[in-house]
């Protein structure tokens, strides 16, 4: 004769239970989901701001090692960005051609290097300059921007994250673009041109990049981004 046996010696679960169980881990899920849409962007942007301050730093030890100006190039409409350098051999080649000239129309090493001193709002920005031939040379006095592409190599590139857009790109006294790239120097002394590149994702407050002029020394803002305010604030 069979008797009753309890819920737990059987060792299973009724319909109704797993079909609570069920319910309360949709809801844990639609939670931790909603929290994390919230999360992710920010920590996106964070990661964006986090990796152009590395590679501002990048590019000053690289101009200290190589004693040569570095550029920082910030393509606004794709999102991605690149530390350059002239190729050796070009600032070679540069030096050489340079001491056959006549004495009065010679580029010091120091221009032969591509940093002549025009400027500073001319000197330290610019955007790529149009490629050239070999019938139509550059100007001997050009100033340092206009290294072509071919003199100048890759040092360091990235993109920004998912969602991350430049939103716009202050510099100098009045510099402001929205589109297209700009570079901005950083000399071996570790100065540059100062500039503050400004980050925004989805649904999170912008955070910026500011490069002040005399150390170069990048640093992150996400409060308070008035690039004249932080400039003013930067000289007191």
């Amino acid at each position: 004769m069979s008797t009753p046996t309890s819920r737990a010696e059987k060792g299973g679960f009724t319909l109704v239970e797993l079909c609570v169980v069920v319910v309360i881990l949709g809801v844990v899920t639609a939670l931790v989901a909603t929290r994390l849409d919230a999360v992710i962007p920010a920590r996106r942007l964070r990661r964006a701001t986090s990796e152009l301050v590395g590679a501002v730093r990048f590019a000053r030890d690289a101009a200290r090692m190589r004693r040569v100006e570095v550029m920082i190039e910030y393509d606004l409409d794709e999102g991605s960005w690149r530390v350059l350098a002239p190729v050796p051999d070009y600032i070679y080649e540069k030096l050489e051609s340079d001491a056959r000239r006549p004495a009065g129309d010679r580029l010091s090493a120091r221009g032969a290097a591509g940093r002549t001193s025009p400027a500073p709002s001319a000197a330290l920005y610019s955007r790529p300059a149009p490629g050239g031939s070999e019938d139509e040379p550059p100007p001997r006095r050009r100033p340092r921007q206009y290294w072509s592409e071919e003199e100048l190599e890759v040092l360091l590139s990235g993109e920004l994250p998912e969602g991350v857009r430049f939103e716009r790109l202050r510099y100098g006294e009045s510099g402001y673009d929205t589109s297209g790239r700009v570079r901005a120097s950083v000399r071996p002394s570790g100065a540059a041109g100062e500039h503050m590149v400004v980050l925004a994702g989805e649904e999170t407050s912008a955070r910026a990049v500011y490069v002040p002029a005399l150390t170069g020394a990048a640093f992150v803002v996400s409060e308070g981004i008035d690039y004249e305010s932080i400039r003013s604030a930067r000289r007191m």
